[in-house]
């Protein structure tokens, strides 16, 4: 799912396969589709990936029980067959590069990260794991650089607009262990944050927090 977040990939799926020795290489028991939303990744798992999922589970059932169905042999020179084996996606895969990377393509970058492990990142000489992104309509400034603040969530300049982070989480040391929070909270002792970030007014248009 990472991958097909990252790749902007509009159809995804779900496939219930026989165990194997080799990961990933058993025959099909069953599969199911579904349009994939442009949401975080954990929004796609609470609906579209779990509704698809029980939906293979009852299929696979049904077909095992019968005792006269047979799974397919996975193919990947089948021409049907439209996923592939990658590798795990690595925070060198995920990197957002400011001066390069636009907007839609940091937000897919995290979305593909959310909310576990987070995407990797450096603010004020600081290594931090990014949370929650939303699209910013009006601010602009120079990309990589804090230039607002709302709600507890921070607004990040890209070469095309801006996005607001709601966490972040400091990466963890030798001598310290650190968890997700919101992101003003865990800036909240950075000065060059403080005087240079303006916080704006009013609402914002997204909630620091989703659960659906």
């Amino acid at each position: 799912m990472d991958w097909a977040m990252m790749d902007d990939v509009e159809e995804w799926g779900v496939t219930a396969l026989q165990a194997t020795a080799i990961m990933d290489a058993g025959d099909i028991w069953a599969f199911e589709t579904f349009k994939r939303r442009p949401v975080n990744k954990a929004r796609m798992y609470r609906h579209e990936i779990m509704e698809a999922g029980i939906g293979v589970i009852m299929d696979t059932i049904k077909r095992f029980s019968s005792g006269i169905y047979f799974p397919e042999t996975l193919d990947y020179t089948n021409p049907s067959i439209r996923g592939k084996l990658r590798p795990m996606m690595t925070q060198k895969d995920r990197k957002i590069y400011w001066e390069q990377d636009d907007v839609d393509t940091i937000i897919r970058k995290i979305y593909s990260a959310d909310n576990q492990p987070g995407v990797l990142d450096t603010l004020f000489h600081e290594e931090y794991y990014l949370y929650g992104v939303h699209r910013e309509g009006r601010l602009l400034g120079n990309p990589g650089e804090v230039i607002a603040k709302r709600q507890d969530a921070i607004c990040i300049a890209a070469i095309n607009g801006a996005v607001w982070i709601s966490h972040l989480r400091k990466k963890n040391t030798k001598t310290g262990k650190y968890f997700k929070l919101p992101a003003t909270k865990v800036l909240a002792d950075k000065r060059t944050c403080q005087r240079f970030a303006p916080r704006l007014k009013g609402d914002w248009p997204c909630p620091t927090h989703e659960f659906c």
